[in-house]
């Protein structure tokens, strides 16, 4: 049965608990592109509620936090590099949430490709896959990791 669009409405404007354990983020290291707004910065915050020991920025837009690395994900040189500094200097990463994402009213071209389709598609697919070796590093010796992908692409306000 479907839900009222009344209730869904509502329900979208609930205070969500926070389901994971303390345990589960402790001493745990965390990167997430596009955290200085919407989903991104939301997560960077439950994370940090529930303890995790590091939480990266990973945004353009430079407001105050934790420790941020700011890649251009319309540069796929600047991906690399913000992976290889990741890779380098963290002991361990347990999880990468990628919710970076663009939306542009014209054609515009990064990379020799369009510009939404480098960022959405392409440069988050490279820093996941750039990223994976120490993820899979990090799960043997912390037995867990994780790749989350959100789209945000779409009209912003």
């Amino acid at each position: 049965m479907a839900m009222p669009f009344s209730q869904f409405f509502r329900e979208q404007w609930q205070e969500l608990p926070i389901i994971p354990p303390k345990e589960t983020c402790s001493g745990a290291t965390h990167i997430i592109t596009g955290a200085n707004t919407r989903l991104g910065l939301e997560a960077a915050r439950q994370l940090t509620a529930i303890g995790a020991s590091r939480v990266i920025l990973a945004a353009r837009n430079l407001e105050p936090v934790v420790e941020v690395r700011p890649p251009d994900l319309n540069i796929h040189d600047s991906v690399k590099a913000s992976a290889k500094q990741a890779t380098d200097r963290l002991d361990r990463i347990d999880a990468l949430i990628e919710n970076a994402g663009a939306a542009y009213d014209r054609y515009t071209l990064a990379e020799d490709h369009e510009a939404s389709a480098t960022i959405n598609v392409l440069s988050t697919f490279l820093l996941a896959v750039l990223l994976l070796p120490k993820l899979k590093e990090s799960a043997k010796r912390f037995l867990s990791y994780h790749i989350l992908s959100s789209s945000p692409a779409g009209p912003a306000g």
